[in-house]
This record gives C-alpha cells, sequence and structure tokens, in this order.
C-alpha cells in the first residue's frame, strides 16, 4: 500500500491544478478523487490510500481556486469551467472513475453525461 503520494500538476490554460497520485502498478484504471466546496484534496487521502492499496490508482484533486491548485486569470469560476477541469483531468489519467463529493459530484455526472467528447468517463457521486 503506499505512503506516499506522488505530487502531480496538470497544465490547463490559465491555471494549473494541485493533484496527489497514489499509484496501484497492479490495476489498470484511476480513480479521480473531487472534492466538495470549500475543501482541498486532502479531504480524500485516507480515501485515495484505501482504494491504491486495493482497487486501483487513485488522484485526490485541489479544484480551481482550491489548495494548491492555481486561481484563475480571467476569474472563471463557473460551473462551465469547473466541469471542462474535470473534462481535461479525465483525459489525463487511464480509464477515469470520477468520484465526487456534494458539487463536484454534480458536476462529474455533467462531465459524464453532456457530451460525446467526454464519453470516457465513469461517474460517481457521493
Amino acid at each position: 500500500m503506499p505512503t506516499l503520494p506522488t505530487r502531480h500538476r496538470i497544465d490547463r490554460d490559465d491555471l494549473t491544478p494541485a493533484a496527489d497520485v497514489f499509484e496501484n502498478t497492479d490495476t489498470d484504471g484511476t480513480a479521480i478523487l473531487l472534492h466538495g466546496g470549500g475543501q482541498t484534496r486532502q479531504s480524500w487521502r485516507a480515501t485515495a490510500r484505501t482504494i491504491a492499496g486495493s482497487v486501483m490508482t487513485a488522484v485526490s484533486v485541489d479544484l480551481r481556486g482550491h489548495g494548491d491548485s492555481g486561481w484563475s486569470a480571467t476569474g472563471d469560476y463557473s460551473l462551465d469551467a469547473l466541469v471542462d477541469d474535470i473534462d481535461v483531468l479525465g483525459r489525463t489519467f487511464p480509464d477515469p472513475v470520477l468520484i465526487g463529493a456534494s458539487l463536484s459530484g454534480l458536476m462529474s455526472s455533467t462531465v459524464s453525461a453532456c457530451s460525446p467528447r467526454r464519453a470516457h468517463s465513469r461517474c460517481r457521486s457521493c
């Protein structure tokens, strides 16, 4: 079971989201864990370790304007911008499963359902 995550940065047009990657090299797929409003990727730390220790790689992400992620240079924190960020994450990691709490659950569902180009993802909302 991994003890320390690897810090990862995902390049976006106007900001750089921060993520912790908990590797599981024995299986395919990635669980992308998305926090609720006012939280950070740290809220998923124990869950990420559990997932990586038994199921698949887990990635816990700070959404734009949260934790160690960048702030939008244009001030765009709209639902569309957040959904686009999650879409980029889904294309960055192999065979993603999106797991979101609260508002991130809604955004994950939107990513999974609203566009054929976003059909790469499976979604679980909490």
